[in-house]
């Protein structure tokens, strides 16, 4: 199992450009929307740990 890896980013813009990245490439077909810096985090969170609960 491999480590969380933890990105600290100030920029909202730059969360959900890194978000909407994640989720493209988890599988999502496509994101559209806008999140808080903290809805943004907090799901990313939760991809990471499903995918390091599938690898």
């Amino acid at each position: 199992m491999t480590s969380p890896r933890i990105l600290l980013v100030e920029d909202d813009n730059a969360i959900r450009t890194m978000l909407h990245k994640v989720l493209q490439k988890e599988g999502f077909q496509d994101v559209d929307g806008t999140a808080t810096q903290k809805q943004a985090l907090t799901f990313a969170t939760r991809i990471l740990m499903i995918s390091s609960f599938l690898t």
